[in-house]
């Protein structure tokens, strides 16, 4: 044999591969917890915030626009339906 093969030893896994692969999962998943899920809570809280200002804005803008409460509704809700289909263009 040549002495390249004789110099390198076999070192044998002690785990397996899915042992392997789910330790990557759980810290995967961890990392992505860690990271994102505080990242989309306060994109929530400001989306909140948003629908609450367009109701108070609708105490004064109903006036200027000479609409009716009903329709303000009606056109609201066509607003957020609008912005919900369009947000997840990936889902439909």
């Amino acid at each position: 044999m040549p002495a390249s093969f004789q110099s390198r030893r076999v070192v044998k896994m002690s785990t397996s591969r899915s042992a392997l692969s789910t330790d990557l999962e759980a810290s995967t998943l961890r990392k992505l917890q860690a990271r994102i899920i505080p990242f989309v809570f306060v994109l929530m809280v400001i989306a909140f915030l948003d629908r609450i200002n367009i109701g108070f804005a609708a105490l004064t803008m109903n006036k200027d626009l000479a609409i009716t409460s009903q329709q303000f509704g009606l056109l609201s809700g066509i607003f957020f339906g609008a912005i919900s289909f369009l947000r997840y263009p990936a889902i439909f």
